[in-house]
């Protein structure tokens, strides 16, 4: 990462720490001087690793008082050339790198995700994008798959069905093409088979899910919950 937004991120998180999480005589005993502080979190910067130093920075990029100039700044450093890891804007998130067009395609439905009715899903997401930033593909798996299970639910207002049910449903009263519905049946029953992403304590000998299908799953899932979130919106129009 630059300095600079290095040097930044250490000057804004004066503030920001102690705000939140302490009180204003710790603040003065831990970070006595602007130098101090610069200084404290250059080691941290120098000595952490990557997963701790990503952790650190969106907790501060989704701050609600986080500065527009610093998001810019990290966006700018992480959209270098060939720079393996690129800025989602809504919520904040690294990730890392993928193609332009796979990166313009998941952010506009991410977008729409957010913009859901669907709470639960919402949830489920952000976890989703959480275990993309830690490298945790199991996780991006089962969260992004419970997001839509949560979605078709809260849509068909099933909350007692099981997915298959919910979809079925989804077919047949609402106008979905049952194919679409049957592939996330698939996709779901591919993540609950004693062998899958579902069941963690066995995923941990599955090293057969990598990355690419933590991006396949986090990308068709947030696409399906953008098209219920239109489909909800023309049930009431």
């Amino acid at each position: 990462m630059q300095p600079t937004v290095s040097l930044y991120i250490a000057s804004y998180s004066e503030n920001s720490l102690f705000r939140r999480h302490g009180f204003a005589n710790e603040f003065v005993d831990t970070y006595p001087s602007k130098k101090f502080c610069l200084e404290h979190w250059a080691q941290f910067f120098r000595k952490s690793d990557y997963i701790e130093i990503f952790d650190f920075v969106t907790f501060f990029l989704r701050d609600d008082a986080c500065p527009t100039t610093l998001r810019e700044m990290i966006a700018d450093a992480l959209n270098e050339p060939w720079s393996p890891y690129r800025l989602l804007e809504a919520p904040p998130t690294i990730i890392p790198a993928v193609s332009q067009q796979e990166a313009k395609a998941l952010k506009g439905d991410l977008e729409a995700a957010f913009a859901s009715p669907f709470a639960g899903a919402k949830v489920h997401i952000q976890a989703a994008l959480d275990a993309v930033n830690t490298g945790d593909n199991r996780s991006v798996v089962r969260e992004s798959i419970h997001a839509v299970e949560s979605a078709v639910k809260d849509f068909t207002m099933e909350e007692g069905a099981t997915l298959s049910q919910a979809l079925k449903k989804l077919s047949s009263e609402f106008g979905t093409h049952k194919a679409l519905s049957n592939a996330f049946d698939k996709l779901y029953a591919y993540s609950n088979d004693e062998k899958g992403i579902r069941h963690a304590l066995v995923f941990g000998e599955n090293d057969r899910v990598g990355f690419d299908e933590a991006i396949f799953f986090l990308s068709a899932c947030s696409a399906f919950l953008a098209f219920l979130n239109r489909k909800s919106a023309e049930q009431k129009v």
